[in-house]
């Protein structure tokens, strides 16, 4: 069944259609991590928003192969950030620049999630495709390169870094985060026939990330003082990184520096950092109001780089990548860092000197918060999503076209 719009969410634009038609769009997605989910959950309001009649279909295209693929791919990611770090930074590299290596991906890859794509498309039969997983991209691709796919594909790049690892020939059009991955982006696609459109199209987040909503930190359920620091230290769902060390580092920069620890779904470290009982510290789970978390804090600690670093960025928050993940971790913290919108820090010294220094001399705080409220302003995801709109409902004719 089509999913549907969010309680409130409202239409911003008007139709690109005539009045009446209905657009259907279908969402790959994979819960390996939350990342793609949360990028599908905030383009979804963005369709709506644009066409109020649009339906859209969300699908976690990874479940629909089977538990053993998705417990497969969940599994041999967290084994390699986690426990190999060294062979993730060598197979991200490989990606990027062997063909044969990516060609493991769009075929003998691509075909095992293909039969999914391919099943929800009949299923569905959208008028656009929409993939904010690499893999959900490959498979798509596969099956234009058969001939069974006939619609415009677009992909959603969350990441600050495009790696090679998201492109793939057969994609119209891909959305990229900021202007800098530009290049990256089409330097990797650059024999590709035809050449996809690349537009930046800003954070893929939901509009709740807002850099003129005020900080709550009474929010928090405790007494802060009005001149503390709050700091949120978020590493994704799976709790990867050095999340205790990042914790330690930030209470280290004195009694008026307040740590946010979001653990999602790794109890292991919740029960870890709950156990210290620091009254500065408060230990948070698994949440699907992020935007509110945010809302409370003056800075974000973050290690990935993806759909996290993108909504502290939109709400116009301080960044800070601490000890990055290796891969697309330490690429991404390496543009952010090259953009001024984020630091980066490799040692829990650097980041207490980094927070106290911001406690001291709260204006340097405030400009780098300013920096990311810019970058917030200069990007707006929905308008974007827009205008892929428009070009879809031309494309989607064309292609039928040409097929016939």
């Amino acid at each position: 069944m089509p999913t549907s719009p969010p309680e409130g969410v409202a239409p911003f634009a008007a139709a690109v259609a005539p009045s009446g038609s209905t657009l259907t769009v279908l969402v790959l997605t994979a819960t390996i991590g939350e990342g793609h989910n949360r990028a599908a959950e905030a383009l979804s309001v963005a369709l709506w928003r644009a066409r109020p009649d649009c339906r859209v279909h969300v699908v976690d295209v990874v479940a629909r192969t089977g538990a053993r693929t998705e417990s497969f791919l969940r599994t041999m990611y967290t084994v390699a950030v986690r426990w190999t770090p060294l062979t993730h930074e060598l197979w991200y590299a490989a990606v990027a620049r062997f063909a044969w290596v990516r060609w493991l991906y769009a075929d003998p890859v691509g075909a095992r999630v293909a039969p999914a794509v391919g099943a929800e498309v009949d299923r569905v039969r959208p008028d656009l495709l929409v993939s904010t997983y690499p893999l959900a991209t490959a498979a798509a691709c596969r099956l234009r390169r058969q001939g069974r796919l006939h619609l415009p594909l677009v992909a959603v790049l969350s990441d600050f870094a495009p790696h090679a690892f998201w492109l793939y020939p057969g994609v119209d059009e891909y959305l990229i985060v900021d202007d800098s991955g530009r290049r990256r982006v089409r330097e990797q696609v650059r024999d590709h026939a035809p050449q996809p459109r690349v537009t930046v199209a800003g954070p893929p987040v939901l509009p709740g990330f807002d850099p003129s909503a005020p900080r709550r930190p009474s929010a928090l359920g405790v007494p802060v003082p009005d001149d503390a620091l709050v700091v949120l230290v978020s590493c994704g769902s799976m709790g990867l990184g050095a999340v205790v060390d990042a914790v330690r580092a930030a209470l280290a920069a004195g009694p008026r520096c307040h740590v946010v620890a979001v653990c999602g779904r790794n109890e292991a470290l919740r029960s870890a950092l709950s156990a210290r009982r620091h009254d500065r510290l408060h230990v948070v789970g698994w949440t699907s109001d992020m935007a509110s978390l945010v809302a409370m804090v003056d800075v974000v600690v973050n290690n990935a780089g993806g759909l996290t670093a993108a909504e502290a960025l939109a709400a116009g928050r301080a960044l800070v990548m601490f000890k990055p993940l290796p891969g697309h971790g330490r690429d991404s913290a390496a543009a952010l860092r090259r953009a001024g919108l984020a630091v980066v820090h490799t040692r829990a010294r650097a980041l207490t000197r980094q927070l106290t220094w911001w406690l001291r001399n709260p204006r340097h705080l405030h400009a780098q918060q300013a920096r990311a409220a810019r970058f917030a302003a200069a990007h707006r995801f929905e308008q974007a999503v827009e205008a892929v709109l428009g070009r879809a409902t031309g494309a989607s004719s064309a292609l039928e076209e040409r097929a016939g």
